[in-house]
C-alpha cells in the first residue's frame, strides 16, 4: 500500500465492520479467497500470509465449502499500523510511538458516564434458577474438542462448574502441546478419558449438594426425615465429614 493512500483517506469513526472493510480495500489491504476448505486451508492460508508477506492484508474467506453461503470468515484484522489506527479512529499516517501516544492520550482524555443513581425500580422479571445437570459423554470428535459448559453442566450447590472447565483446559492444553511438540497423539486421543473421570465425579458430588441443601419433600415426611439424618451424619461422623470436604477441594488423584 502507498504510503499516499493511507494520508488521503479520514478515518470516519465508523463502528459497522462493512465500512470497515471498504475502508480496508481502499487501504489497498484486503484480499478476498473464495472457496478454501474450512479444515486445512483456511489456517494454512492464514499462516503463509502472515509469514511470507511484510504487511499481510486483511483477508475475507468466503464460499467456504460447507458453510452457510451467506456467512464469510475475517482474519487478520489487525496487522498493520494503517488498520490499527483505522479501528481506533486515529490519524493513518501514525508510526508505532505516535500511534501509542495518541491512545494513551485519548484514554487520559476519556470522562467516565455519570451514573444514575436510583433508589428503587421496578420488577421485570422473577424466576426461580432450575438446578439442571447436563453431559456430554464423549468429548472429542476428529479435530473438535469440548471443554467447560460447552461439554458438561453442573449445579452451582457444589462449586464444581468452573473447576471442572479449568481441569478440561489443562488436560486438552497439555495434549495439544504435546502433538505439536512431537506429533504424539496419544494424549488428545485420551481426552475423554481422562477429563471424564473429573466430571463424572463432580456430577455425583454436586447432584448430592442440591439435593442435601435444598427442600425436597414437605416438613414432616419420610424424605424430610431422610435429609435431615444426612445432615445429622454429617456433623456426627468424621468420616462422612472428611468424604464431603474431599469431594469439595477436589481429589488430586482423579
Amino acid at each position: 500500500m502507498s504510503t499516499a493512500v493511507a494520508t488521503q483517506m479520514k478515518t470516519t469513526g465508523t463502528c459497522d465492520l462493512r465500512e470497515w472493510l471498504k475502508d480496508v480495500k481502499r487501504l489497498e489491504q484486503l484480499e478476498q479467497i473464495s472457496g478454501a476448505h474450512w479444515d486445512l486451508e483456511l489456517g494454512a492460508l492464514t499462516e503463509i500470509i502472515l509469514e511470507r508477506i511484510a504487511t499481510p492484508p486483511a483477508v475475507v474467506f468466503d464460499n467456504v465449502p460447507g458453510f452457510d453461503p451467506n456467512r464469510r470468515v475475517l482474519v487478520n484484522m489487525l496487522e498493520t499500523l494503517e488498520r490499527t489506527a483505522l479501528t481506533l479512529n486515529l490519524p493513518l499516517d501514525l508510526k508505532i510511538i505516535p500511534l501509542i501516544d495518541a491512545l494513551r492520550a485519548r484514554l487520559r482524555a476519556m470522562q467516565p458516564i455519570t451514573a444514575n443513581v436510583v433508589s428503587d425500580g421496578p420488577i421485570f422479571e422473577k424466576a426461580i434458577t432450575p438446578m439442571r445437570s447436563f453431559m456430554i459423554d464423549n468429548l472429542q470428535c476428529g479435530r473438535l474438542f469440548l471443554a467447560g459448559d460447552a461439554a458438561h453442566i453442573v449445579p452451582p450447590t457444589g462449586g464444581k462448574g468452573l473447576n471442572l472447565a479449568v481441569a478440561d483446559v489443562k488436560w486438552l492444553s497439555d495434549a495439544i502441546v504435546q502433538f505439536y511438540k512431537s506429533t504424539d497423539e496419544r494424549l488428545l486421543n485420551a481426552y475423554s478419558t481422562n477429563a471424564l473421570r473429573r466430571i463424572w465425579r463432580a456430577q455425583d458430588f454436586s447432584n448430592f449438594m442440591t439435593n442435601l441443601f435444598h427442600k425436597q419433600a414437605s416438613q414432616g415426611s419420610f424424605e424430610y426425615h431422610l435429609q435431615k439424618s444426612k445432615f445429622d451424619y454429617i456433623r456426627l461422623s468424621k468420616a462422612y465429614a472428611t468424604t464431603l470436604a474431599e469431594n469439595y477441594v477436589g481429589l488430586k488423584e482423579i
